[in-house]
């Protein structure tokens, strides 16, 4: 062999070079050694008989004429000095490397040779890309690199077989190599708060994949891939600019949190209610003006939020949603609750505020889990009788509605602890109320009453309430 390391190890490749008893440039020489070992240019230099050759020397081709010289890398050393390691090959015996906020703007194509390493983070730091020799490292299976100025991956990512975790949120990232899809042991893949326009259709690949965070990317469309993706369980859209959800996303049996609010959708698959683990689904800030009629066969749903869209009625199979606690239909247009509403027995949060209703469900005390219940800005004229069979609720907002008065079975509510009722045209309180000893906040702003009702001094003098109101 006619280039030879220091340490004697030969340097096969004299057929990119030419034939012994050729006479050879250095810079040409030095190239194809730098290329072969992967290695920058200025690395590299060549010494023969002691003597090192300079890039305008040749010299013959034959059998150990040169030796090879290796300069360290700068990098390397960079990494080992903010690892407080004294040499780079020191790190090959760390599992796990943790580099968060250590100002890197850059990561020496040596970490490929760390091949034990099995987490690596990098968060918080100012690198623009990952080297290419990432995909060496196969047993890495947890990657975090959030917060830098990542502008893309390297297609050598999908090399790193091992992978379980992958974090590079808060990036620039503004498309993914295909080859992500060859990262079958993935189980979080997380993206959120990047640049990202589309998805390649071999996302659809990760088998194992449980969690996808893409929140806060420019998303206008995803490919119909993503329905296989049969281990999902969370998904987040939100703040992108999806005007629809491809069908095949109601395929993922095993979803339980959907985050797609701020997006522009106006509908929902057809087919949401396939998605029977789903429990969580959040769809706020959209321009929705209609909800599917199978949203009433997600039986396992607990939280829904549907605030700030442009619903004006609810499906008929609303009510059918048993196991909702928290709802949020805030800040939309609807007009009217059906009766059927109220079936609604395990609901313990409900945000109706800023709607256009005019009355409520006379049955609307049905609603007997409800411990928090905000009405605030609708048309209210009247409040139903059957209001006094809500006895956990702890918070009861009515303000700005057009009530003249209250429903004597409202001293019924013995647990309310905070009372909203500014901004109605109050005349008149019932006395009933002297009965919620449980109250601590009590609004009465902009009303008609001209002083401060009985009941309510009663309750001043025996639990020393807090009363906010304006004459």
């Amino acid at each position: 062999m006619a280039f030879r390391l220091l340490s004697g190890e030969p340097v096969a490749c004299e057929a990119e070079i030419g034939n012994y008893g050729t006479q050879v440039a250095v810079g040409v020489a030095r190239a194809v050694l730098a290329r072969h070992l992967c290695l920058e240019l200025e690395r590299v230099r060549l010494v023969s008989w002691g003597a090192l050759l300079e890039d305008g020397d040749s010299f013959v081709l034959e059998d150990s004429c040169v030796t090879v010289q290796v300069m360290p890398d700068p990098l390397e050393a960079l990494f080992a000095k903010a690892l407080g390691l004294e040499h780079f090959a020191d790190a090959a015996q760390e599992p796990c490397i943790q580099l968060r906020s250590a100002q890197l703007e850059e990561l020496p194509a040596g970490l490929g040779k760390l091949t034990d390493l099995e987490e690596l983070h990098l968060s918080s730091n100012k690198l623009r890309e990952l080297p290419e020799t990432l995909g060496q490292l196969q047993k890495l299976k947890d990657l975090r690199a959030d917060a830098n100025l990542l502008i893309k991956l390297p297609e050598s990512i999908g090399q790193a077989l091992s992978l379980q975790e992958l974090h590079l949120s808060s990036n620039e990232l503004t498309a993914l190599p295909a080859s992500l899809g060859q990262l079958r042991h993935l189980e979080t893949l997380n993206l959120s708060y990047n640049e990202i326009s589309r998805l390649p259709k071999e996302l659809g690949q990760l088998q194992n994949l449980r969690k996808l965070h893409l929140g806060s990317n420019r998303l206008e469309a995803l490919p119909d891939s993503i329905g296989q993706l049969s281990l999902l369980q969370e998904l987040y859209l939100a703040n992108n600019e999806l005007s629809s959800i491809p069908d095949s996303c109601c395929e993922l049996h095993h979803l339980h949190m959907v985050q797609l609010g701020g997006n522009p959708l106006t509908e929902l698959p057809a087919a949401l209610g396939q998605l029977q683990a789903l429990q969580e689904l959040h769809v706020g800030s959209a321009k929705l003006e209609t909800l599917p009629e199978s949203i009433g066969d997600l039986h396992g749903i607990c939280q829904l939020f549907l605030a700030s869209n442009k619903l004006t009625a609810l499906p008929s199979r609303f009510g059918a949603l048993a196991t909702v606690q928290k709802l949020s239909l805030r800040s939309n247009a609807i007009l009217k609750l059906e009766d059927s509403f109220c079936s609604l027995s395990q609901l313990k949060k409900l945000f109706l505020d800023s709607n256009e209703l005019q009355e409520l469900p006379m049955n609307f005390g049905d609603l007997v889990a409800l411990e928090e219940l905000n009405l605030n800005d609708n048309y209210l004229h009247e409040i139903p009788e059957s209001f006094g069979r809500l006895t956990s609720l702890l918070e009861l907002r009515l303000a700005g509605n057009d009530l003249t008065e209250l429903p004597e079975s409202i001293g019924q509510l013995l647990a309310l602890k905070e009372l909203f009722l500014s901004f109605n045209p109050l005349e008149t309180l019932p006395e009933s109320m002297s009965a919620l000893e449980a109250l601590e906040e009590l609004h009465l702003q902009t009303t008609k009453l001209s002083e401060l009702p009985t009941c309510v001094q009663r309750l001043k003098e025996n639990t020393g309430i807090l009363v906010v109101w304006s004459e």
